[in-house]
């Protein structure tokens, strides 16, 4: 896999020197490498997944909001935040924070770590980090600390 870097300068001595991109290096990585580039997940991390959404009513935490063709209807993105319960094979099993499961594969550009900013002051919509015991959904009872 070849990866190009481009840095773009709005300083216009690259041009004067006749140079018509002085900044782009290549890189050569393995497929294993590009999946650690994407992200080391570990169970307990919490992850954002930017959703795409229809409807013709974007919520109050949408983003990028488009309409459609004709206007009756808007595409927009959504921030889900998750926690990471299990890494395997390439695969992320999220939870979300009412207990569904996803199962997300590790390259998806769509998730990404939570940075300081979210884990700091976004920390209400994240999951709890640690299940005191599963939910057991056979005797009716769900014994979860939040």
């Amino acid at each position: 896999m070849r990866i190009a870097i481009q840095v773009n300068y709005l300083f216009a001595a690259p041009l004067r020197l006749g140079l018509n991109n002085p900044f782009t290096w290549c890189l050569e990585v393995s497929s294993e490498e590009s999946i650690r580039m994407v992200g080391s997940f570990s169970p307990n991390d919490w992850v954002v997944y930017t959703r795409q959404k229809h409807s013709i009513s974007p919520g109050k935490r949408a983003k990028h909001i488009w309409p459609s063709p004709h206007g009756e209807m808007y595409s927009y993105e959504v921030d889900k935040y998750w926690i990471v319960r299990q890494v395997k094979d390439g695969l992320l099993v999220v939870e979300t924070r009412r207990g569904k499961q996803h199962t997300l594969p590790i390259t998806d550009s769509r998730v990404r770590k939570a940075n300081l900013w979210e884990r700091l002051f976004l920390a209400g919509r994240f999951p709890c980090k640690s299940l005191a015991s599963p939910p057991d959904f056979a005797n009716g009872t769900t014994t979860v600390s939040r």
